[in-house]
C-alpha cells in the first residue's frame, strides 16, 4: 500500500500490526518527483526495486521495527 506521508505509513504499520508488516520503504515517485511511502504486508511480493516509478528506495521498517 502506498501513502504520501511517514505519519500515514506508521499508522498503517500500527493498524496492520508490526508482526504482520514485512517492510516499509521511503522513495521518490518518478511521475511527480514527490516522496512517497510503501508498506508491504506478509506474504505480499515486494516489487519496489522492479517498479519504473520508484527512485531511490530506502528501507525504513523491517523485522518488526523502524530502521534508524
Amino acid at each position: 500500500m502506498t501513502v504520501g506521508t511517514l505519519k500515514l505509513a506508521k499508522g498503517l504499520v500500527e493498524e496492520i500490526g508490526p508482526d504482520k508488516t514485512y517492510a516499509a520503504y521511503e522513495y521518490i515517485n518518478t511521475n511527480n518527483n514527490e516522496k512517497m511511502y510503501a508498506v508491504f504486508t506478509l506474504p505480499e511480493l515486494v516489487d519496489i526495486y522492479n517498479s519504473p516509478f520508484v527512485k531511490e528506495p530506502v528501507l525504513i521498517f523491517s523485522d518488526g521495527k523502524w530502521v534508524d
